[in-house]
């Protein structure tokens, strides 16, 4: 019986996976089969506490959870708590944009002001928040650049004034805020769906390719090298995606990250803005970030919303938001930030739940949880609480995959309950075998998350209401 539950766990290791001692932090602070108060867990260089209610906390085992947030998030104390509960990352809504961070343009000079962005970076830096940066233009418009940042210039020109942008702002990043924690900046964006012919750009706005030339991308591989040589050693390169109107697979992207990425280590990863709406297909979205994930790539949502154009249903919104953030925790090894691109409104727009997962108080200031926000810690709690948890004693651990192991093999002295079958099977295919414990096995290891399902039963459609 031993000598062949040691060849099942050892099959387990010659897969690739290396069984070790669980720690405190692997097991969220508990330790043999006694469940205890966890301290802070710190996981790749973020924060959360494993037993508070805060977003971040909820999702900490999985991502960062950011919140793009303007100084009206800051007014009070309170304010400033709930801002510290909830997120781990933060970014500046509009506040590092450049066209609000470029007062002036002379020759190849461009100067910064970052005064706009202020209160927010200084909360951050107090507070140990990591902060992620906007993109420093958008390919195909220069609709989100001052109007002089352009105009009568050639490529050689057009270079030297992207580099002076990115030189000087992480320059006044560094002076202003020597503590930030400048982890990751989105060096420009694509837009997806988009057309600089009208629609979401303004047209006869779009002077890239009379400067460039038409299909001429060398300035964005460009950009990204002189983004590399100005940034903190800490900061990662994003290329963004604006997703805001079709969130789908995106082939151009693709094509551009690989060409970057030919010229050398300029790239970090991919950031993406997108809105979930009734045709958002999140197993078709959820195989395209594996996709890029393959190349190498990190996934970060620099923006992250929920739409309903012309039928703004609560229940809808509530689904949406649970579906959507069901798929980014299993695709956990591929992201490893998820922001809110609003996290709050005023006023409580739906009866059942609004667009976003909170208000703000109009007293306190502070962000207050809707309903989506309940139902999203409902499911996350049994996802965290139960699965993978043969034995029942509140922790996923060795003695979990043992049991497993030991139950599939017939040993009748392996003790394990009805409810510790249903919690063993973490692939969720209706049957207990050696193939979860071994995937029990991956997880601790932090090779995979729980549970593991196949994308054919992963995502239901979502039902209209």
């Amino acid at each position: 019986m031993k000598k062949r539950l040691f060849s099942m766990l050892c099959a387990a290791a010659v897969a690739g996976l290396t069984v070790l001692p669980v720690s405190a932090e692997q097991t969220n602070g508990a330790a043999d089969s006694e469940p205890v108060s966890a301290p802070p867990v710190i996981q790749d260089s973020w924060s959360y506490d494993p037993d508070g209610d805060g977003l971040k906390d909820i999702f900490g085992q999985y991502f960062r959870v950011g919140g793009a947030i303007t100084e009206n998030y800051l007014k009070t104390d309170a304010a400033k708590d709930s801002v510290k509960k909830h997120f781990n990352s933060l970014s500046c809504k509009y506040g590092l944009d450049p066209l609000y961070t470029i007062k002036a343009v002379n020759g190849t000079d461009v100067t910064v002001d970052i005064s706009r962005a202020a209160s927010v970076l200084t909360f951050a830096e107090q507070n140990g928040i990591p902060v992620r940066g906007n993109s420093f233009f958008t390919i195909g418009t220069d609709q989100l650049l001052p109007e002089e940042m352009l105009l009568n210039i050639n490529a050689q020109e057009c270079d030297a004034r992207i580099e002076s942008l990115m030189k000087n702002t992480f320059s006044e990043l560094k002076f202003q805020h020597p503590n930030l924690k400048l982890y990751s900046y989105d060096v420009c964006t694509h837009v997806t769906g988009g057309s600089s012919e009208g629609g979401f750009y303004m047209p006869g706005r779009n002077q890239w390719s009379s400067i460039y030339g038409e299909g001429n991308d060398a300035y964005i591989v460009q950009a990204f090298k002189n983004a590399r040589k100005y940034a903190p050693r800490i900061t990662k390169l994003y290329l963004c995606d604006d997703q805001s109107w079709e969130m789908a697979e995106d082939a151009e992207l693709e094509v551009l990250v690989k060409k970057i990425m030919q010229e050398g280590d300029y790239i970090d990863g991919v950031s993406l803005k997108a809105a979930v709406g009734r045709e958002t297909d999140l197993t078709a979205y959820e195989s395209w970030l594996k996709k890029l994930s393959a190349l190498g790539m990190d996934i970060q949502f620099a923006e992250i919303g929920v739409h309903d154009v012309g039928d703004y249903s609560g229940a809808f919104m509530i689904q949406a938001w649970k579906q959507f953030l069901a798929m980014a925790a299993d695709c956990a090894d591929e992201i490893s930030c998820v922001t809110l691109g609003k996290p709050a409104v005023t006023m409580l727009i739906f009866d059942e739940g609004p667009t976003t997962l909170f208000n703000i108080n109009s007293e306190t200031g502070e962000l207050t949880p809707v309903r989506a926000f309940s139902e999203i810690t409902d499911m996350m709690k049994a996802r965290k609480d139960q699965t993978g948890d043969a034995n029942c004693d509140g922790v996923v651990d060795v003695a979990d995959a043992v049991l497993v192991m030991r139950y599939v093999v017939a040993d009748s002295e392996a003790v394990i309950t009805e409810q510790g079958i249903q919690n063993a099977d973490v692939d969720k295919n209706g049957n207990t075998d050696s193939e979860d414990g071994v995937n029990i096995l991956k997880y601790i290891a932090k090779k995979i998350t729980l549970p593991v399902t196949t994308q054919e039963t992963r995502y239901q459609p979502t039902v209209n209401p």
